[in-house]
């Protein structure tokens, strides 16, 4: 494989060469066989391969055969065989079976089910597979193994070389409670998957043709990993821009990073081995990447929903190397940072859709070119950790053939909304509905259109048990003049509960009623902060329309909100005309002297500053570049870190 001890092919060649003459016999088929069906007759090859069959701790690079190794052999008249080692050692002498009548026979290390040959091209096609058992001191066996091929010469020899290279990785000895170590490349190159090889005269030329970007070594019961060497097998790469090493912890699923950003070129060759640098546990940075929490089998909880790889199986890794960028309609989606072309284009009609960017300090590209419809009896959509732009007229419709009845849960959670570029974010204003819940939270919504609603009910009855909107930044892009914003729009929609707290609005003009529902049991809106929102006097933050209330049927609060406008109106106080509110704690909405924002700001290239000193403690949403003051909502890191060169 390139490293020193491990070119001993030549010692073992006269060694296979006699015992192939004992070895390699072709028994010939009855005369009266049936012609139907192929005839396949028995026949031996001696196997001396270039490198290792495996890695084995204390043989000093000595080639090894494992005791009972398959190898498939493929022949020139289609035959696909398994053949079995009966010893292992330096060689070893394969039996099976071939089609009579061939002449010419090639060889894949280890037996793959499935893998196929071309008898036009000579071509071997098979898999290298992402997840791999760890071996300590070697690379895996089976399925994530090392990758060979050969060509029989005339004494039935089979001089492998190999398909795959090597990346020994080196665990820390005070490093005991790691249960996995996961390689990905930071341009999302392609490690393993599906692969054609080309005999090449003896120089295997190899094409990857279904991309995998990730490799995982794990021990098969999932216990913890022995600290020692260990070894990621991937196909030939070039990573552009260095990798990334990722453990995951034991129990909790905690994970650790090494990260080097510079250029490797050296696995850009089959048959090499990479060492890499020996790690000490201090060395490593906190991190989380929740495809590889998800593949570990660790609960994500995001918005207070919480998914796993058992109830929710199928995850997809997305980006540009493996081109599986459109998000179809139902399923689980983890969205790498490197992919430009991410998005939902087709397939609208949902019932359960989890999108989240796979990096946690890093928010992931998304493009709507569609609306979701969420179909009755779903459980959940999802968007997290997404930096999303729009092109569909909206991003949740109801539409007219395929409305929801019921649906569980919706959560928008870390995400930006570029240029919504209509009136109505979510617009579900077709026939009676009933909702669980819906969480915004953490999120960016940048509005292109004069008239902005994040929420549109309409006016037929339709209901959400609960619905928090907290800690987001809603915003008239540049350019655009605002002049009726909403969170709620309509007149019929009933909650039992709902919570408005520690967000900023920026240019959002409210033209009648910020809230406007029809119903609730509970309404807080708290800390909120208002930066030119103007409007006429008698405009309310929010408004009931329901008519049949008693005293004191409403509880909540609506106080230490803050304003600040260079407009002539300004927000209203009221809770609307309607009588039965007494259980509200009802503070006015406070104006500030000076305006309260960073020079800085400016949310549609994501810059946030520190609020002016006018602004309280804990009012308005934070975000990391912020002077964080809120210690009950999250500080969101949008941008990755070097966690350092290997």
């Amino acid at each position: 494989m390139g490293g020193t001890n491990m070119n001993t092919r030549t010692i073992f060649i006269s060694a296979a060469a006699v015992l192939a003459v004992s070895c390699a016999k072709e028994v010939l088929p009855e005369k009266n066989g049936p012609v139907s069906e192929p005839v396949l007759v028995p026949m031996e090859f001696v196997a001396s391969p270039e490198t290792k069959a495996y890695i084995s701790e204390g043989t000093d690079g000595i080639v090894l055969w494992n005791d009972d190794e398959n190898i498939c052999i493929f022949d020139d008249l289609g035959g696909d065989q398994k053949f079995t080692a009966a010893t292992g050692g330096a060689t070893a002498c394969f039996s099976g079976n071939v089609t009579a009548g061939a002449s010419e026979f090639y060889a894949l290390y280890p037996y793959r089910e499935g893998a196929g040959f071309d008898v036009e091209t000579k071509k071997i096609a098979s898999t290298l597979y992402p997840d791999q058992i760890a071996v300590r001191g070697s690379y895996a066996k089976g399925d994530g193994g090392a990758v060979m091929v050969a060509k029989a010469d005339a004494d039935k020899v089979l001089s492998f070389r190999n398909v795959t290279s090597h990346i020994r990785f080196t665990l820390a000895e005070d490093m005991t409670d790691v249960k996995s170590i996961t390689l990905i490349g930071n341009r999302s190159e392609a490690l393993c998957g599906t692969y054609s090889v080309d005999w090449n005269g003896g120089e295997p030329l190899v094409t990857i043709t279904g991309k995998e970007t990730y490799v995982t070594l794990k021990n098969e019961d999932g216990s913890a990993l022995v600290p020692g060497d260990y070894f990621f097998t991937v196909l030939p790469v070039e990573f552009t821009e260095g990798f990334t090493v990722i453990l995951s912890k034991m129990e909790t699923g905690e994970q650790v990073a090494k990260k080097t950003l510079n250029p490797i070129t050296g696995l850009n060759r089959r048959n090499q081995i990479l060492p890499m640098a020996a790690l000490a546990k201090e060395d490593y940075s906190e991190h989380m990447n929740y495809f590889v929490r998800y593949n570990d089998d660790f609960d994500i909880t995001i918005g207070g929903y919480t998914f796993n790889k058992t109830d929710r199986p199928g995850g997809v890794l997305v980006n540009d190397t493996k081109g599986n960028t459109n998000c179809h309609k139902d399923g689980l989606y983890f969205i790498e940072p490197t992919s430009s072309a991410a998005g939902f284009l087709n397939n609208p009609n949902v019932q359960n859709l989890i999108i989240v960017g796979a990096e946690e300090g890093t928010r992931s590209k998304f493009a709507f070119g569609k609306a979701i419809r969420p179909l009755t009896d779903g459980k959940i959509i999802m968007m997290a950790n997404l930096d999303c732009n729009i092109t569909a007229s909206n991003v949740i419709v109801h539409h007219s053939t395929n409305y929801f009845s019921s649906y569980g849960k919706m959560i928008f959670d870390n995400c930006h909304f570029r240029s919504i570029p209509e009136k109505h974010f979510m617009n579900f204003n077709i026939k009676d509905w009933n909702m669980d819940s819906m969480a915004i939270e953490n999120c960016e919504f940048g509005f292109a259109a004069s008239a902005a609603y994040l929420l549109n009910c309409g006016t037929t009855a339709c209901q959400i048990k609960n619905m928090s909107v907290v800690n987001n930044i809603f915003y008239s892009t540049e350019g655009m003049t605002m002049t009726d914003f909403k969170l709620i729009g309509g007149t019929a929609l009933n909650l039992e509960g709902l919570v408005v707290d520690a967000n900023t609005f920026e240019g959002t003009i409210i033209g009648a009623n910020m809230v406007n529902i029809g119903d609730a049991s509970s309404v807080s809106l708290t800390r909120n902060l208002h930066v030119n929102c103007s409007a006429a006097s008698n405009v309310k933050l929010i408004k009931f329309n329901s008519a049949s209330h008693v005293a004191g049927k409403v509880t909540g609060e609506v106080r230490q909100n803050y304003s600040y406008s260079t407009g002539t109106g300004s927000l209203g106080n009221g809770v609307g005309a309607s009588g039965g509110y007494t259980g509200i704690e009802f503070i006015s909405l406070r104006p500030l002297e000076n305006y309260p924002l960073s020079a800085d700001w400016a949310p549609e290239t994501d810059s946030f500053g520190p609020y002016s000193s006018d602004v309280p403690e804990g009012v308005g949403a934070q975000r990391s570049d912020m002077t964080l003051t809120q210690t009950d909502s999250p500080s969101l890191d949008y941008g990755s870190s070097d966690l350092g060169t290997i």
